[in-house]
């Protein structure tokens, strides 16, 4: 399935197609009886230049829709151009008042996001970092006719499950966020030199004695595995809950500082199956999200990044180990990795990755934009 549209800009997100068919069926001594059956898609469509400026001004027939290569007919076009409202502010308010009834005499009309605060892969100590970067998105640029929910992805730390339905009211918001913890363990490279370090007279005699020391451990690679799952599995299943809405493109805006874990290389962490068990869980996203016509933007709240986290704790090993992944290149990997997780996440369901910036607010901007047009 295909969608092109004629030369006017560049197509980011692909697709839509619908297709109609009727059957009748007369049966001998009894009236006509009709089957029928409609198939239809609905896809949100976002057309930008190379610069990202939105193209506002498309019809359907800058639009050509093929599937397995045969032209389809596009049966509904919809522009949308969804305004961000703004609540009102009384003279004597330093900011707006929250109201105290709700009404449904206006039909909703504005964004829908849900933001998954990733506790699991935040070291506890940028845990005011999310909560700043997730608040300025809530107060800056959450409209009054926009709907959020926040989650809280906990992993392996479990707990009771805290978060906030969909509302557009910012102070309930502000205050799920105020309930996040970052929770991600250690890194595994300074955990592998403590082990070194503290088994160093032991993997002496070993070599002494002509034998190899065990490779360096981490305790707690199980822990990372099974974050690495939960949260790619909670994130399924905010897109599968996506998929029930319908009419409009929805949002994930997913705050992490990403999943330090190689996936690519099954036996970078033990030989075991738990790299294909999360390369799986990948591509469920991958598809939950396309079904529900959902975009996943990942932001790491830490900013340009300059050493790594782990840099202040790291010591050196016996040169004799000759173990060159035990040092700054070892946090260096880890961090490439991360970001990398976030980029392909984001990347692979139509949105972009907020990495190793400090632009912020453009940033912001731009995803607010992509879900107006």
């Amino acid at each position: 399935m295909s969608i092109r549209s004629l030369p006017v800009g560049v197509a980011i997100i692909v697709a839509t197609a619908a297709s109609f068919a009727v059957t009748a069926r007369l049966q001998s001594q009894q009236a006509n009886v009709f089957s029928a059956r409609v198939d239809l898609v609905s896809v949100a469509v976002t057309v930008a230049d190379k610069h990202h400026r939105l193209i506002t001004d498309l019809t359907a027939r800058d639009f050509a829709v093929y599937e397995d290569g045969k032209p389809q007919t596009i049966t509904n076009f919809v522009p949308i151009d969804i305004r961000v409202e703004q609540a009102e502010r009384p003279l004597f308010a330093k900011g707006a008042v929250e109201p105290d009834v709700q009404s449904n005499e206006q039909p909703f009309s504005g964004r829908v996001y849900v933001m998954v605060l990733d506790s699991a892969h935040t070291l506890p100590q940028n845990t005011n970092l999310v909560r700043r970067g997730a608040k300025r998105f809530i107060d800056e640029k959450l409209g009054s006719n926009d709907l959020m929910a926040v989650v809280i992805a906990r992993g392996a730390a479990g707990g009771e499950a805290v978060g906030q339905e969909f509302t557009s009211n910012r102070r309930l918001l502000d205050l799920a966020v105020d309930k996040f913890r970052g929770a991600e363990p250690r890194s595994a490279t300074l955990n592998k030199i403590d082990d070194v370090n503290n088994t160093a007279s032991i993997r002496a005699a070993t070599r002494a004695a002509g034998g190899t020391p065990q490779d360096p451990q981490d305790p707690d690679l199980k822990e990372r595995e099974y974050n690495a799952r939960a949260v790619l599995e909670e994130l399924t299943a905010v897109a599968d809950w996506f998929a029930s809405v319908h009419g409009r493109k929805k949002s994930i805006l997913f705050f992490s500082e990403g999943i330090s874990y190689d996936i690519h290389d099954v036996f970078a962490n033990g030989g075991n199956n738990a790299a294909v068990m999360i390369q799986t869980r990948m591509q469920d996203l991958v598809r939950a999200t396309t079904k529900a016509n959902a975009v996943i933007y990942t932001i790491d709240p830490r900013g340009l990044q300059g050493l790594s986290d782990g840099s202040i704790e790291l010591t050196s090993v016996d040169p004799s180990e000759n173990r060159p992944e035990l040092s700054e290149r070892g946090l260096q990997n880890e961090s490439r990795l991360a970001r990398e997780s976030l980029q392909d996440l984001a990347g692979e369901t139509g949105g972009f990755a907020i990495v190793n910036s400090t632009n912020a607010a453009g940033n912001y901007d731009r995803i607010v934009q992509e879900n107006s047009s």
